[in-house]
């Protein structure tokens, strides 16, 4: 355990889980050799961050509308850039009147097929005016209702964000006390190590010196 109130050199660092007291973890070449290490990690792995996506897609595969010819033109258009087609209502129900003369069984059935146009036709226009009718009526209340749900939802969502970071906040301020806490113990405890490893080598060297003596001796 490092000594909290001094930066170590990064050879030699331990990462574990104590951010609030191995503050050497804040020092540049220490978060770059740290990322190095992710970086070497992810080569050694069998699957990178496109293989997650691939499993997604193979869970939730992408829509292909093979059914819907229509929609598909409509998406290889969008994708060569080109606008979508619209619908022409004018030219839906337009009609050719035959001539006034006309007599035939077959000019009977085309003046039939016209009225039917004609009778749609209407009945579309009709549906238009009343639509703007009931939107100049009713269409102001139902938006604002619209806005009061969209309001509702807002406050809903920031609620629940600030309850999630709350939690966060109150998990970072008890990790921290205690942490903290602890660093008394571990400073005495690491400057007991310290004293003891010093200890050991100097038993190490006084050792070593009375070999040497005792084999000048011997000799």
């Amino acid at each position: 355990m490092s000594n909290p109130t001094s930066i170590p050199p990064v050879t030699g660092c331990m990462i574990d889980s104590l951010p609030y007291v191995d503050i050497q973890y804040n020092n540049p070449k220490t978060k770059a050799k740290v990322n190095a290490m992710i970086e070497a990690e992810l080569t050694r792995g069998d699957k990178r961050p496109s293989d997650y996506l691939a499993e997604i897609d193979a869970k939730y595969p992408t829509p292909t509308f093979d059914q819907c010819v229509h929609l598909l033109h409509t998406l290889d258009s969008l994708e060569r850039g080109e606008k979508p087609e619209q619908i022409d209502f004018s030219a839906r129900y337009h009609v050719n009147f035959p001539r006034e003369d006309a007599t035939s069984p077959e000019d009977i059935m085309r003046w039939k097929e016209i009225l039917n146009t004609l009778r749609a036709s209407a009945e579309i226009e009709s549906s238009h005016v009343m639509e703007l009718e009931l939107l100049k009526q009713k269409g102001s209340a139902a938006w604002l209702k619209t806005l009061e749900r969209v309001e509702m939802q807002k406050a809903y969502l920031e609620n629940e964000l600030k309850e999630v970071q709350e939690s966060i906040n109150s998990i970072s301020r008890r990790r921290k006390q205690e942490q903290l806490g602890l660093v008394a113990d571990m400073s005495g405890l690491e400057a007991a190590y310290t004293e003891l490893v010093q200890q050991n080598h100097a038993l190490a060297y006084e050792r070593l010196r009375l070999m040497r003596q005792i084999k000048r001796i011997k000799q």
